[in-house]
């Protein structure tokens, strides 16, 4: 899910290491189930293979589980595009959007030092190369991906130091869309001490 925004601090984030103690403490439910499960009569040797479809049962159903009230159902449509890929389940969603919230902060952060410290040539090439080797891996439809060249292509300095920054600030979080944040800084990077030479 949060896969682009590796880092950002994911796995650094308080909230990340709640969403992995709350799985590990669903997971740990048909663990201690078992023992239980076997004092059962007529199941006895039946018991760890049920524990361990519960399990399975647990981790589908868990977080296929809705809350809908009337007024979440009214306003669907319009939130939908704010709610991205956020789970249905609302005890997962609350960890979600918390995780989402920090590394929001954590990427404007590292986006407003990354335009201080980085010109557009290395803009340019760092996010050139990045969309090559997404096609590599990813293919982009062909539509999207002369709409990201052509986007690349028109990055360009502007003489107003405030827009500059601006410019390159929406440069950087556009590429992000499709780019992951480590792959983008390590291609910053790179474009950067290429041209020092």
């Amino acid at each position: 899910m949060f896969r682009r925004f590796w880092g950002l601090g994911v796995f650094t984030n308080p909230y990340a290491a709640l969403f992995l103690i709350f799985g590990v403490g669903i997971c740990g439910i048909p663990v201690t189930s078992e023992g239980t499960l076997r004092a059962v009569p007529h199941l006895g040797n039946l018991g760890p293979w049920i524990a361990d479809l519960s399990g399975i049962a647990i981790a589908l159903v868990l977080p296929a589980i809705r809350f809908k009230t009337k007024a979440q159902t009214a306003q669907d449509s319009q939130v939908r595009d704010l709610g991205g890929e956020a789970s249905s389940n609302p005890i997962l969603a609350v960890i979600e959007d918390a995780i989402r919230e920090c590394i929001l902060r954590r990427m404007q952060q590292e986006v407003v030092q990354a335009c201080r410290s980085y010109d557009w040539r290395a803009i340019r090439l760092a996010a050139a190369r990045a969309l090559e080797e997404e096609m590599t891996i990813r293919p982009l439809p062909d539509e999207r991906y002369a709409a990201l060249r052509q986007s690349i292509e028109e990055f360009q300095p502007d003489a107003d130091p405030q827009l500059d920054s601006e410019r390159k600030y929406r440069a950087l979080l556009g590429i992000l869309r499709w780019c992951s944040f480590h792959r983008l800084r390590r291609g910053l990077d790179a474009a950067a001490a290429e041209s020092e030479r």
